[in-house]
């Protein structure tokens, strides 16, 4: 009844935000890890009660010291129902801070696990990125699975755990498989091995050998044939897995049918790879259902054999293929764009190529060193300067050219930018010499500028002799004075001792004298100028050092 409360709340809490809605604040006296909840006017949760609170659409998470957590109503700030939560190991948060607030950011996946705190049994439930309930408190564990290839674009599978026995449930909430298995994981494959199965253990079989299964609980026979004859690390018996394939052919799902088409075509599987048949077997495997492992596998192979990329050219299943993969790998994009912009195997097509090419760059998590990104750049300058779009055009080269590429696509000629300084150059039929390079271009000694990506400059085999500049910062000396002010040093300790006679009422007495101890004076330091590196000479980059 709680759990159900608990939804009706939240529910009701994210259809009536209010259009003046509390904020996350802070107060001075606090670090920006010790947020409150203000109204603007005034804090309606004290600063520093919480350690971190984040904002959705539905309520505010607020996170103690322990990682223990209140959900708050967005409007009052009030605790929700009277239960405290935990995010389950891995299932975390990515923080982002900005100013006067702190914002809750999923990266990896689109839901929450949640471990409810109050209950005896420490039950999960799982939540929705609005920290809106998608499953009751009823599973002993939920474990996601980080493996799970395609959730780019399909729903993750979690492990689900209930009375000690293991199922399967997607993202949703939708259980495939109800807990029944003694053991359900991921199994460890080898990296030819199906990915998109689980390992389980019947519970009334408890000496029966772990097996594997697909997600609808149906038996992988594809993934037990790899496992199941596989000899050794580098020795597999291919008659007795194909005799196991094959005798249970019409069980068989398109997973399945892919792994006779590998095995057949794996040096590893067989010393006398079979490629018709190896191939032909991908393919239908792979025309019944479209999976990550089938049209992988099809893909390397015809890397390898190019002669069978121009039987599949005849029709569009080449192009079909290299679609779908490109859902998951910025590589294949990147050959759909070449397929499209060269017609290969395709009618050409700039459109179609630009579109690619640009897939190819929006899905590299790191655009500036991944180097099917960087030619793909190149390729779009190439596309773009076809179309007369001088804008998009340009972009393309500034982030081809920051990959690391010398030279211009277009011309052949090195950019601007990876000239160096101290060479002369004719730009728009003026020498000049180059006094500093920038992110947007090339500065020259006379003041002009030749952008970045630009190639239209002749180098010029001269001196730049006549364009150096007496040095504004040493005036010519080559040498600069620094003074730094009230520095403070310390002398050692010196002590002296002066005998003194004395009369015959005191006696002779011994005067000891101590000097020494700090000193705070301005200090003078002469050394090389670093602007001219001690010759007197520059080549002027700015409006100043030219007059």
């Amino acid at each position: 009844m709680k759990t159900i409360t608990l939804s009706l709340l939240l529910v009701a809490c994210l259809a009536n935000v209010q259009a003046q809605q509390l904020f996350v604040s802070t107060n001075s006296k606090f670090s920006s890890v010790d947020p409150g909840i203000s109204d603007g006017k005034k804090f309606i949760v004290k600063a520093g009660k919480y350690d971190k609170i984040y904002t959705t659409k539905s309520c505010f998470i607020a996170v103690d010291k322990n990682g223990e957590i209140d959900l708050l109503d967005r409007n009052t700030a009030k605790k929700i129902g009277q239960q405290r939560y935990k995010f389950e190991d891995g299932f975390a948060w990515n923080i982002k801070n900005t100013v006067g607030s702190q914002h809750l950011k999923q990266y990896e996946h689109r839901f929450y696990i949640l471990r409810n705190q109050n209950s005896e049994y420490k039950k999960h439930a799982l939540y929705n990125l609005d920290m809106v309930p998608i499953t009751d408190f009823i599973y002993d564990g939920i474990y996601g699975d980080r493996l799970h290839s395609s959730k780019k674009i399909a729903l993750e599978r979690l492990i689900i755990k209930k009375d000690d026995k293991f199922g399967l449930m997607l993202e949703n909430g939708t259980v495939l498989i109800e807990p029944k298995y003694k053991a359900l994981k991921k199994p460890n494959l080898f990296a030819d091995d199906i990915h998109d199965v689980f390992e389980v253990m019947n519970p009334e079989k408890p000496n029966e050998l772990l097996y594997y299964i697909h997600p609808d609980d149906k038996i992988a026979y594809g993934a037990n044939a790899l496992r199941f004859f596989r000899v050794s690390s580098t020795e597999f018996n291919l008659k007795e897995a194909m005799n196991y394939l094959l005798s249970n052919l019409n069980d068989l799902k398109p997973e399945d049918k892919s792994v006779i088409g590998f095995i057949n075509i794996s040096p590893f599987h067989t010393k006398t790879p079979n490629n018709d048949e190896g191939f032909e077997w991908l393919v239908k495997a792979y025309k019944e259902k479209q999976t990550y492992y089938t049209a992988q596998k099809l893909a390397y192979f015809l890397e390898r054999e190019k002669q069978y990329v121009t039987y599949l050219e005849q029709s569009d299943f080449y192009i079909e293929l290299l679609k779908y993969l490109s859902n998951f790998s910025n590589a294949y994009a990147y050959k759909l764009g070449d397929a499209y912009a060269y017609g290969k195997g395709v009618n050409r097509d700039v459109d179609k190529a630009i579109e690619y090419y640009n897939k190819t760059t929006n899905t590299s998590e790191n655009v500036l060193y991944d180097a099917t990104v960087t030619s793909a750049f190149g390729e779009l300058a190439k596309l773009y300067n076809e179309k007369s779009d001088v804008k998009n055009r340009d972009r393309a080269l500034l982030w081809y050219m920051r990959g690391g590429r010398k030279d211009n696509p277009l011309t052949g000629k090195t950019f601007a930018n990876r000239l160096s300084v101290g060479q002369v150059v004719s730009y728009q039929n003026k020498p000049a010499a180059i006094a500093a390079i920038t992110l947007d271009g090339v500065i020259l000694s006379d003041g002009r500028k030749i952008p970045a990506t630009s190639t239209e400059y002749t180098i010029l085999n001269t001196s730049n002799a006549n364009y150096l500049v007496k040095c504004k910062y040493c005036y010519g000396s080559g040498k600069v004075t620094r003074t730094y002010k009230n520095v403070t040093t310390y002398l050692p300790t010196h002590t002296t001792k002066e005998y003194i006679a004395g009369s015959s009422i005191t006696g002779p007495q011994i005067k000891t004298t101590t000097t020494g101890g700090p000193i705070t004076q301005d200090i003078h330091v002469e050394g090389q100028c670093s602007r001219c590196n001690g010759t007197g000479k520059i080549l002027p980059a700015n409006s100043l050092e030219r007059n």
